[in-house]
Parts: C-alpha cells; sequence; structure tokens
C-alpha cells in the first residue's frame, strides 16, 4: 500500500435536526450543531497527513481514510440540511455513461429535449450535460438534490411515475452500454458547492455548443491530496469541490458506486486554450507522474443546454 505523504512532500512531488440547537453557517444556512461540527472537522482532516518513518505498513493512511469517510457520513432531515452555492443543494451525483460506437449525440438530443425539465420539474437540478472530449462514446453529467430525501422523491416522481421517460426511456437506453459509473457526493465545504449559474439556461432546440470547457479530476486516495492542493501548487481554485456522501443509496434502482471514498474538483475554463494550459501547468509539477495513477481526469465540452458553461 502506497504509504502517506507529509504535506510538504506532496506539495513538491505532485505533478434541525428534531430539537437540536441550530447555528447559521456560511454558504449552507440554519444547521445542527452536529452538522457544524461536521464541517469543522472535515476541514481538521484535510491537515492529517504527516505520518511517523515507523509507518510503513499503511496503519496510518488507513485510519485516517477510515475517519475521513465516515466524516462523510451526515444527516439528511429534510427540514434543516440546506447547502452548496448552486441553488442550495448538499447532494450531487456525478454520472458517467458508456455508450455505444456513434450514438453519444442521439442521446444528447434526446436528454437536451426531454430529459432537462422534465427531472427539474421532479424535483432535481440538472447542473451540466457534457461530451467526454478524449473518449467519444463517454456522456457525462452533474445532478444535485436539496437532500437526500429530496432525491428519493424526486427519482421517484421522474423515473417511477414519470411521462417522460416512461415514453423516451426505450430510445435512450438504446444508446447505452453502462450507466452504473456514478458518484454520490456532496460539497467538500461549505462554500465549494457549484455556483449559482449568471445566465438562463438555453432554451429547447439550441443548437450552439458553448466555447468553455470544464476539468473534472476524482481522486480514489483522498488521504492524499489535500483539499487545497491544486490552488496552493497549481496556482487556481476550483469552482466547486466534493467528497463522497456516505450516506445509504435510498433509491436502488439506480446503483452508485459504493465502498469508495473520493475527492473530486471541478474547473471552468473559458476555451479550450485556457484548459490545456492550466493541464500543462500540472503535468509539468515534479511527481505528477506517480499521482496521475490515482486520479481520474475528465475533459469536458458542454452541450448547448449545458447550465454549468
Amino acid at each position: 500500500m502506497l504509504a502517506v505523504l507529509p504535506e510538504a512532500e506532496l506539495g513538491a512531488g505532485f505533478g434541525r435536526g428534531g430539537g437540536a440547537e441550530t447555528q447559521v453557517v456560511p454558504g449552507i444556512g440554519e444547521v445542527g450543531a452536529s452538522r457544524a461540527e461536521d464541517l469543522g472537522r472535515d476541514r481538521q482532516l484535510e491537515q492529517r497527513h504527516v505520518v511517523d518513518e515507523g509507518d510503513r505498513d499503511g496503519a496510518h493512511e488507513e485510519r485516517v481514510r477510515q475517519e475521513f469517510c465516515e466524516r462523510s457520513q451526515s444527516c439528511h432531515s429534510s427540514s434543516g440540511r440546506r447547502g452548496g452555492r448552486f441553488l442550495g443543494v448538499t447532494v450531487v451525483e456525478l454520472r458517467q455513461y458508456t455508450l455505444l460506437p456513434g450514438k453519444r449525440d442521439a442521446l444528447i438530443e434526446l436528454f437536451d429535449r426531454e430529459f432537462v425539465e422534465s427531472q427539474e420539474a421532479a424535483g432535481a437540478t440538472v447542473i451540466g450535460q457534457f461530451r467526454d472530449a478524449d473518449d467519444p462514446d463517454r456522456f457525462v453529467w452533474f445532478r444535485s438534490f436539496p437532500d437526500l430525501t429530496a432525491r428519493h422523491a424526486a427519482l421517484t416522481e421522474f423515473y417511477v411515475e414519470g411521462e417522460a421517460w416512461r415514453r423516451h426511456r426505450a430510445a435512450a437506453n438504446a444508446t447505452m452500454l453502462d450507466s452504473d459509473d456514478v458518484l454520490l457526493l456532496r460539497p467538500a465545504r461549505a462554500d465549494s458547492g457549484f455556483p449559482s449559474p449568471d445566465v438562463p439556461r438555453p432554451a429547447v432546440g439550441a443548437a450552439e455548443v458553448p466555447r468553455s470547457r470544464v476539468l473534472v479530476v476524482v481522486c480514489s486516495r483522498p488521504t492524499m491530496i489535500d483539499q487545497d492542493f491544486f490552488e496552493r501548487e497549481a496556482g487556481l481554485a476550483p469552482t466547486a469541490s466534493f467528497v463522497t456522501e456516505r450516506a445509504e443509496n435510498t433509491f436502488r434502482a439506480l446503483p452508485v458506486r459504493e465502498g469508495e471514498c473520493v475527492r473530486v474538483w471541478v474547473w471552468l475554463f473559458p476555451d479550450t486554450a485556457a484548459l490545456r494550459g492550466y493541464q500543462r501547468r500540472l503535468t509539468s509539477l515534479e511527481g505528477w507522474t506517480r499521482l496521475s495513477e490515482m486520479v481520474q481526469v475528465l475533459r469536458l465540452v458542454p452541450t448547448a443546454r449545458s447550465w454549468l458553461r
């Protein structure tokens, strides 16, 4: 097992619950006292990367990883847990679909026409949908909810009771090889959710693809790279950042990747050149090759109707 690196080496080497007292947390609003403590403890865990020379069996890393993941288990009362910057969301799905060859444009046309407003009427927020710039058969999208209770209600209304999915599911499913690569996430900090959009979503039928590009980094070893690493070492804070939401997936009809603990960072760039410039900074950092083995990098092109752009 790869040992946890001291933080200095990381820097050089990276290429209302009922009846409980409430308080206001910036970026989240009113939360129970235990949730406020969660937010503080998450931040403290980000600093716990120093290991003794004698810890060669990886036990320290495993303890920190377990505690990090356990801190992600947080209450989800529908009355009190609010957060994230994007319309008050606290639950985010990162969904990656592997499609049949040549079927991506057909799915995007169907999705943008039939599955945006219908999901939002059910209570979800379709944050953004994208073509993977490096894989012609991958479709990626983000969807969010106010909390897990709202997620279950929204997914039930859309997939079980909704007319749009009933009418178009066969056509959508006919484009897909796999739709189970899904990460259930929450904002890493009170202020690290997606920013609210400053322009309306383009109307149904919009065809112009924006010039902007999105970079997503998923780290499968969250104790190896602290929350502020990319801003500190590569000079650019992410647009949003997330960690695994470890609460149970209560809508079992849609699987998520369980038993994993990840960090996710998202950046928004004005164009491809800006994205490539930042990537060059990352790959020029000493040790990038080593750490790149534990991250997935997605370079994404927003669709014509993506809200995140």
